[in-house]
């Protein structure tokens, strides 16, 4: 179905060919209104709803106006619609120019009959930004050179003109050059001459060295308060150690170091990793074992491929032994069977002093069991259990600071309490352990 179709229809819905007329004999019915109720009927029965440009989507209008009542909405055939979504704007400003005659009514009251449809009034309709009336208007309208303005140039001239570059556009059109990023021209004043030596110097300088001919610069003019000139540098003495080789700058090693706003990075310091533990497990362990009085400190730190039967074999030969004062067994990877032996060993040996347990991985129930065994315990001065894989929690560390008021022997206890309750505890019942060290010393 054709877009010129769709004048001819608009026609026939809202009335005749040309002006609507009125019936003689009842005054009050419109002719072609009534015309158009039948044509309506004739091509769909009721059900009425708006137009949109594009078939399935609401059309929502940038301008928009008063919602279309139900009864005056119309419904038209499914080519209808398919012709006015693929119209172009041109052809739908012809379509709306057309059937302005046509929906100029406003719709009409009729008795007697049972006319479903409605006449169309022009407010009714969306407008779609649309000029009702109006010839087609482009939105980019260009204007045609008439045949006499135009111009026919040599073939010579026409590629001159396409390669030409901004500045000779602007001198064949008499306007004055202008580039979009001016520099500003250095005065004759301000110019500086160097040495053929320097010049090469610094166009093979680095950035680096760039960076330090500008802090001498700076420092020449706050020092000396003049400008880079050609002046023979002075000769080196007890008095002027730093001649600068490659400028004609003479600068202290003190100007040097506090010229402005020149920022050096701090030197990079690297820090070696440490040595990996020379310990010998297995002749530590034969050693605790024999109960050897020349083994007074054990030392399994940050040695991770010991076995936990080993470790738990450590712990059971500490419960014998009589020499050993330190033990310290930090990021072995120990866990809750190791923690368990360790709360065995502390209830039975009287001679460790130090006991040395982070950086591992026992939890609150592992540390619960060391913690009750301290208890039994007096002569473990020194407890350190911090930084284990999981928080121990709140029960854990009322039960450290009830352990720490209850043992005085414990003088050294590093655990990060996480509550204020048990912190405030533990740094009284330490102070206080600490005061009765001390007294026991004097007397």
């Amino acid at each position: 179905m054709g877009v010129g179709a769709l004048i001819s229809i608009q026609h026939v819905v809202s009335g005749t060919r040309g002006d609507p007329t009125v019936n003689k004999e009842d005054p009050t019915v419109n002719t072609g209104g009534r015309a158009g109720c039948e044509a309506v009927r004739g091509v769909r029965p009721c059900g009425v709803r708006a137009v949109s440009p594009c078939p399935g989507k609401p059309f929502v209008p940038k301008n928009p106006t008063r919602e279309i009542p139900r009864e005056e909405q119309i419904t038209l055939e499914p080519e209808l619609e398919e012709a006015l979504a693929n119209a172009t704007e041109a052809e739908m400003c012809d379509i709306a120019g057309g059937s302005r005659t046509g929906m100029s009514l406003a719709p009409q009251p009729r008795t007697g009959l049972p006319c479903h449809t409605t006449t169309l009034h022009e407010a009714s309709m969306p407008h779609n930004n649309l000029a009702w009336g109006k010839p087609f208007v482009p939105k980019n309208p260009t204007r045609e050179i008439p045949r006499e303005e135009q111009i026919t140039l040599e073939p010579e001239l026409e590629e001159a003109l396409a390669n030409a570059t901004e500045a000779e556009m602007c001198d064949i059109a008499g306007k004055p050059f202008v580039p979009k990023n001016p520099t500003r021209e250095i005065p004759r004043e301000e110019q500086i001459t160097l040495e053929p030596e320097l010049e090469e110097a610094l166009a093979n300088a680095t950035e680096a060295e760039m960076c330090d001919i500008e802090r001498g610069h700076r420092v020449h003019r706050a020092v000396r308060g003049g400008n880079l000139g050609t002046r023979t540098p002075p000769e080196p003495t007890a008095a002027t150690p730093h001649v600068c080789k490659h400028t004609c700058l003479h600068v202290s090693p003190r100007a040097h170091a506090c010229a402005p706003g020149v920022v050096k990075p701090d030197k990079y310091k690297p820090v070696p990793d440490e040595p990996p533990n020379p310990t010998n497990v297995e002749e530590t362990l034969r050693q605790i074992q024999a109960n050897d009085g020349a083994l007074e400190e054990v030392n399994l730190n940050n040695i991770k491929d010991i076995p936990i039967s080993t470790l738990k074999a450590i712990c059971e030969a500490m419960k014998t032994n009589t020499h050993v004062k330190k033990l310290s067994l930090v990021a072995t990877r120990s866990n809750d069977p190791v923690a368990n032996a360790v709360a065995e060993m502390l209830m039975e040996n009287k001679t460790l002093q130090s006991l040395n347990i982070e950086s591992n991985f026992i939890t609150s129930a592992g540390m619960m069991s060391i913690i009750k065994a301290m208890y039994n315990n007096t002569t473990l001065s020194e407890l350190k259990v911090d930084n284990q894989c999981q928080r121990l929690g709140d029960t854990v560390e009322m039960e450290m600071a009830t352990m720490l008021e209850q043992c005085p022997s414990v003088v050294r206890f590093g655990y990060h309490f996480t509550q204020q309750g048990p912190r405030a505890r533990a740094a009284i019942a330490i102070t206080n352990n600490n005061e009765l060290r001390r007294k026991q010393k004097k007397t």
